[in-house]
């Protein structure tokens, strides 16, 4: 009977290591594919990405958040709320709110933020400096969201 030798034993570890590696690689593309899904169907988009003037998405600033110089929301007072016409301020009575930069740009969008904060203000509605995430953003139904939906959004 022949026994396996120290180079057969090598090369099965190079293969096996190679089809893990191929895997990760899958698995991480199914993720961004996933992620991209996700935010699509969940309506990310609807807010965080403003509207121009003909209240098209403005695709160039996708997921951008409220551009800086946009019109504000007014709160007209009574029960409901006001909208701005880029659909990325409101202004009801806790005061006025704006959709969040989700790119990753370091000063303006989430790019100091990490999978961990992303991931405990989408289950808390609290920012990494300890901030309340306001209306309308849905945190409390993103917060049913499984880990691994939430990482591949993250993604």
């Amino acid at each position: 009977m022949r026994h396996p030798t120290v180079r057969g034993c090598v090369r099965l570890m190079v293969v096996m290591i190679g089809v893990v590696s191929l895997m990760g690689l899958a698995n991480a593309q199914g993720s961004v594919e996933r992620g991209e899904y996700l935010v699509n169907i969940m309506g990310c988009h609807d807010c965080h990405t403003p509207r121009g003037p003909d209240g098209r998405p403005m695709t160039q600033f996708k997921l951008a958040g409220h551009p800086p110089d946009a019109p504000v929301a007014v709160y007209p007072g009574g029960p409901l709320g006001s909208l701005a016409l880029t659909s990325t301020s409101w202004a009801g009575p806790w005061g006025v709110s704006f959709a969040r930069n989700l790119t990753p740009d370091p000063d303006t969008g989430l790019g100091r933020w990490t999978e961990a904060d992303f991931i405990t203000a989408a289950r808390t509605g609290q920012k990494p400096d300890g901030a309340l995430i306001w209306p309308p953003m849905p945190w409390p139904s993103l917060a049913h969201a499984t880990e691994a939906d939430l990482k591949a959004m993250w993604t």
